[in-house]
């Protein structure tokens, strides 16, 4: 039987003529990607990200402030997807795929994982080595995904993950986001073999 589209939530904060320019490749290769639906995510009190006309046909939902927006732009896909699986992705990393169904097999399989993100294919992220003599605490990473102490960028998210969350005290919520899903028994990380350009 059919599945409904997979929500993607594209964030869009910064209003630079080269974050336009990004943001717009961006959207156009997620409208180009079979079985999604696109939402766009800005703060109320931003100036209106670039939506050209032929953009008319998506939803672009206000959510928080820029003060806040961090936390609330990962909250509002948790109530507002119809799926147990979304996508949270930037406006400024771009999909190097064509297809999700890869990607949702591998978060399927890898049921511990609340996060897995598309590898940024220029950049260089090193292997996650927490030290066991301080904390106790094993990695599982494979030849598909390698878990990392917090993910980013273009997101595979579980819904309802975590349990709660921790405030916001700066203008970054990633690592924030990765311990509370740890202290609630998951893992993030990285597919290995799924990119994007960041």
């Amino acid at each position: 039987h059919e599945h409904p589209p997979l929500d993607v939530y594209i964030c869009s904060l910064l209003n630079t003529n080269t974050r336009r320019e990004m943001a717009r490749q961006v959207v156009e290769k997620w409208r180009n990607i079979k079985g999604v639906d696109v939402t766009l995510l800005k703060p109320s009190d931003s100036h209106s990200p670039y939506c050209p006309p032929e953009w008319k046909d998506l939803k672009l939902v206000n959510v928080g402030f820029i003060s806040n927006f961090q936390l609330e732009r990962r909250k509002y896909p948790h109530k507002q997807s119809g799926r147990s699986v979304f996508v949270l992705t930037d406006d400024d990393c771009l999909p190097e795929f064509d297809e999700v169904g890869e990607a949702l097999k591998l978060l399927e399989s890898h049921k511990d994982f609340a996060i897995l993100s598309a590898f940024p294919s220029n950049e260089k992220i090193n292997e996650w080595t927490p030290d066991l003599r301080d904390t106790g605490y094993t990695t599982a990473s494979d030849s598909a995904v390698m878990e990392h102490v917090s993910v980013g960028g273009l997101r595979f998210m579980r819904r309802g993950l975590p349990k709660g969350w921790p405030p916001l005290h700066n203008n970054s919520y990633d690592k924030e986001h990765a311990e509370a899903l740890r202290r609630d028994g998951h893992r993030v990380g990285y597919f290995r073999y799924i990119t994007q350009r960041h």
